[in-house]
């Protein structure tokens, strides 16, 4: 794998495992009745 391949690969995976390990160090748990406020109904 080239270098440039390899960067590309890490600069889109690198956001996609920061959130969910972010959650799971949180603790929080998963809240089915949560709502986005910034949406108007």
């Amino acid at each position: 794998m080239s270098l440039y391949k390899l960067i590309a690969f890490f600069t889109v995976c690198n956001p996609l495992l920061k959130h969910p390990f972010a959650i799971a160090k949180s603790g929080s748990i998963y809240d089915d009745s949560h709502r986005n406020t910034l949406v108007k109904n």
